[in-house]
């Protein structure tokens, strides 16, 4: 029986569940997989969403909206580089349409497209992106630790930016443009 064999939390490859990302966009969909079973997964395991950035990526390049919000919906913390990724993957689906408009060749299912609500939600969540800190403020750091030179507090509850959400200590912009590193705990996704 299948729950018999699945693997504990701790061994659960995160990797796995980019065969959980639908593909709808392109008339070569070999596979479709309920987005449900991403959330299931997520549940299941535990799976702390600050790792699945290479997951949203992926989800945002093959314009499975409801991977991008299931995503979301467990507090992962949208990027300035999920919203570059999105940028590329408009521009790259409009010239998808323009060479199907010249050569007749109709690869990319226009009506299957939702690269334009993915964009809207992740502006969306982008601009929520706040610092959530019991002691009522965080501190940003020049360098990833903390022992790092101090350059600004950060009153809990002030909206930042996240320019770069890899590792354990994100890069962040703050209202007042300052860049620097929080501690990925410190921030509340929108």
């Amino acid at each position: 029986m299948y729950f018999d064999e699945t693997p504990l939390p701790e061994d659960f490859d995160i990797k796995n569940l980019s065969y959980l990302i639908n593909n709808e966009t392109f008339f070569d969909l070999k596979y479709y997989t309920n987005s449900a079973w991403l959330q299931y997964f997520i549940t299941k395991y535990k799976i702390d969403v600050t790792l699945l950035n290479d997951l949203m990526s992926q989800a945002i390049k093959q314009e499975d909206y409801n991977a991008v919000k299931t995503l979301i919906n467990n507090h992962y913390a949208v990027s300035k580089i999920d919203l570059e990724i999105s940028s590329e993957v408009k521009q790259e689906s409009e010239n998808k349409i323009q060479e199907n408009k010249t050569d007749g060749y109709e690869s990319y299912i226009v009506s299957n497209s939702k690269i334009d609500e993915i964009i809207n939600l992740l502006h969306k969540k982008f601009n929520s992106n706040k610092i959530s800190d019991p002691d009522g403020f965080t501190n940003l750091r020049k360098e990833k630790n903390t022992s790092s030179e101090i350059l600004q507090k950060i009153i809990a509850g002030n909206k930042i930016e996240i320019l770069d959400n890899s590792g354990d200590w994100w890069l962040v912009q703050t209202k007042e443009g300052k860049k620097g590193y929080v501690f990925k705990t410190k921030i509340k996704a929108g």
